[in-house]
């Protein structure tokens, strides 16, 4: 990803336990690595550590597949 414009693409709606739409930054990722992957395109998941009133104890995940 070039430069910080690029992270707001990284933004995922997660519902509250009063049910309020939030938007959280998944900015984190791995690579998922396969034999036959294409090296240039890898698959991702991108997620955030758990938050306390969203999902408790639970990592987020914003998304997974190819390179945002």
């Amino acid at each position: 990803m070039a430069g910080r414009e690029g992270v707001k693409g990284l933004k995922f709606s997660f519902v509250d336990g009063q049910g309020e739409e939030q938007e959280i930054l998944c900015e984190l990722h791995t690579k998922l690595k396969y034999r036959g992957m294409d090296v240039k395109h890898q698959n991702r998941i991108y997620f955030h550590p758990p938050v306390e009133n969203i999902a408790k104890d639970k990592v987020l995940i914003g998304y997974i597949g190819k390179h945002l």
